[in-house]
């Protein structure tokens, strides 16, 4: 019982701590969204500069206007906060919200047990319903499979031993308790200060991934699909849990089984209400299981190809009911969703996934009709969009956000251009275009960063590299030497966001010092542009160093079977220093051209470069096989 207390407060010290910025959002959220479907979104002045004088050249599809960051914005990566309110300011504002986040009426609407609850049963009551609220105002736009209404009545029934005990729970209280859960990982992400070390892998539910996989492999039903679906979302921000695609595999499988890809079977012998609910659990699973394919660069798992069901769509009982205008709402953010990841997953399979005789039959006209196509689906999606952005002024939703649209809008093109056996060299867009889309990217996914819009979890962790590859990708070319010296500020933004990730991410940790080398190395080579000798021998040493030990901790992070590692091969990697000299011993190179600087995570060591690499924690041992690249460089 005094574990649960401890829990409690620390649940109750959370909720108590949303200091509230929701009023800081009004001048930062009035963007408005400047787009057409050759030019693609702006990203918000926040990290912009004044446009380049250099304007890229691009091909009619693909236009690209290009607004470097601010070198200003990270004299020393130190994060300005003037866009947010002074200390006293937020709490201020905090004391105001507060009471807004835990109203005291929410559940007039319910029928609760007529029966006197106590001081300390209202405050559990109170913390909860924020927790749950956190949980529909964020991740239920995306997976509208939950009743909310039902969710609070199931919390009023029961005790607070029920409610926070991690053991034994009944389906009922299991899905309560992971909902709780997903929405405190929503609360400490809305509360953590952008450019400090993120401590939200503080453990407030201890939730147990084997026993619930296996009672839910031994009985398939809808109630137990709900339960995988949520320990799959809940998985992503947890680095010691299971792998959210081996979860969603088993959820894949399991949905094919019990009839939901099927409209005749998904709809037998249940209620209108009953299929709609199957519905919108099926379109949920759609939805994580391509996102997770398309992140991670591996086949999805729930393949049908006569899939028939119909997208989710307003009930009787929703339509009459006092919250029509948001559950509207919410399903319209939903259809949004469902198109971007069928687009995503579009692009997976025509692009990535192609089998390489079938590419090797194509045309260059060919290929470029089907990205003409799928750039147009793009767009098309980025306009509808911006038609539905969200004007709510709190940190906890993200979808449908300006600056979450500009994110998924670059990832895409970045993907449907990305150097694979579909794009070689040379083939629809240059390096110096790709670099160019790499960077607004990331530069969209800084401005979320820093306004609490950033998840920090696996699915974030995974979608760094892609980006940090192309960077290096662009590097190795030789071909965008220019473009690649101003890519410096956007390759640092990606080495913060990996900082900022909780102690328990090791992987992030790894590999923040790699990327801050490599933005150290485009700066030391950016003075040599149009030199015809190149990249001298401990440049190119250095080089293949940040290339071996990206390319080793990408195979821990998406998989060796990721389609992106293979970056086509890194063309132009070649480097003249074999590779086992490196590996065998630390390398003797003059470096007297360069000096690193502090915080690059650079050490010379009898004039060789080493890269620092953050000491494995004993929690990730179960992730890692055989010695790091690292330890030998």
């Amino acid at each position: 019982m005094a574990e649960l207390r401890e829990r409690l407060a620390l649940m109750e010290r959370l909720v108590g701590d949303m200091g509230m910025l929701a009023a800081s959002r009004v001048n930062q959220e009035n963007i408005v969204a400047e787009t057409s479907p050759m030019h693609g979104p702006e990203i918000p002045t926040q990290v912009r500069l004044e446009p380049s004088p250099e304007a890229l050249r691009t091909p009619p599809s693909v236009q690209l206007p290009v607004q470097p960051v601010s070198p200003a914005h990270t004299a020393r990566r130190g994060f300005s906060h003037s866009a947010y309110h002074t200390t006293e300011e937020r709490e201020l504002k905090r004391r105001r919200l507060l009471q807004d986040e835990l109203p005291t009426d929410r559940s007039r609407d319910i029928d609760e047990p007529n029966q006197v609850q106590g001081p300390e049963s209202t405050h559990l009551e109170a913390t909860c319903d924020a927790l749950i609220d956190a949980y529909f105002r964020d991740v239920h736009r995306a997976y509208p499979f939950l009743d909310k209404n039902a969710l609070l009545s199931a919390m009023r029934k029961r005790s607070e031993k029920d409610i926070l005990s991690s053991k034994g729970r009944d389906p009922e209280a299991t899905i309560l308790y992971l909902v709780m859960a997903i929405g405190s990982i929503t609360l400490q992400r809305a509360t953590q200060d952008p450019g400090t070390p993120s401590d939200s892998g503080t453990v407030l539910f201890d939730v147990d991934y084997e026993g619930l996989v296996s009672k839910c492999m031994m009985n398939e039903s809808i109630t137990n699909l709900q339960i995988l679906l949520l320990l799959a979302i809940y998985s992503q921000s947890d680095p010691a849990g299971m792998n959210t695609w081996a979860i969603v595999d088993v959820l894949g499988r399991q949905a094919l089984r019990l009839g939901l890809t099927k409209g005749d079977t998904a709809g037998k012998g249940y209620t209108a209400a009953e299929v709609e609910r199957n519905h919108r659990l099926f379109w949920s699973i759609y939805v994580l299981d391509r996102m997770v394919a398309l992140t991670t660069g591996t086949p999805v798992a729930m393949i049908d190809a006569n899939m028939d069901i119909p997208l989710p769509r307003i009930t009787v009982e929703e339509f009459d009911s006092p919250q029509r205008q948001e559950q509207a709402h919410v399903l319209q953010v939903s259809r949004h969703i469902i198109q971007l990841r069928t687009i995503e997953y579009k692009v997976l399979q025509e692009i990535h996934l192609r089998d390489q005789k079938s590419t090797s039959a194509l045309t260059r006209e060919d290929r470029y009709t089907l990205v003409v196509g799928l750039r147009a689906e793009i767009e098309d999606w980025y306009s509808n969009g911006c038609l539905l952005q969200s004007n709510e002024l709190d940190d906890m939703t993200i979808h449908i956000r300006i600056c979450w649209l500009a994110a998924r809008y670059y990832n895409l093109l970045l993907l449907l251009y990305y150097p694979c056996h579909f794009n070689p060299e040379t083939m629809l867009l240059s390096n110096g275009e790709l670099l160019s889309l790499a960077r607004k990217h990331v530069q969209a996914n800084f401005v979320r960063f820093q306004q609490r819009q950033l998840p920090l979890n696996r699915l974030t962790l995974c979608r760094m590299f892609p980006v940090c590859m192309v960077f290096l990708h662009c590097f190795l070319s030789r071909q965008s030497v220019a473009e690649c010296a101003r890519a410096r500020e956007e390759i640092s933004m990606c080495a913060d966001i990996l900082s900022a990730f909780p102690e328990h991410w090791t992987l992030a940790h790894r590999a923040a010092p790699i990327i801050r080398q490599l933005a150290a190395l485009v700066s030391s080579t950016s003075k040599k542009i149009g030199d015809e000798a190149g990249l001298t021998e401990a440049d190119q040493a250095w080089c293949l160093a940040i290339k071996l030990s990206l390319s080793e901790l990408s195979e821990k992070v998406l998989g060796r079977g990721s389609i992106y590692r293979n970056i086509h091969c890194w063309q132009g990697s070649e480097c003249t220093v074999p590779e086992s000299e490196l590996l065998s011993e630390k390398p003797s190179l003059p470096c007297a051209h360069f000096t690193p600087e502090e915080g690059d995570g650079i050490e010379v060591q009898n004039g060789a470069f080493v890269i620092e690499a953050a000491q494995k924690s004993s929690s990730d041992s179960g992730m890692f096989a055989g010695p790091s690249v690292l330890d030998y460089l």
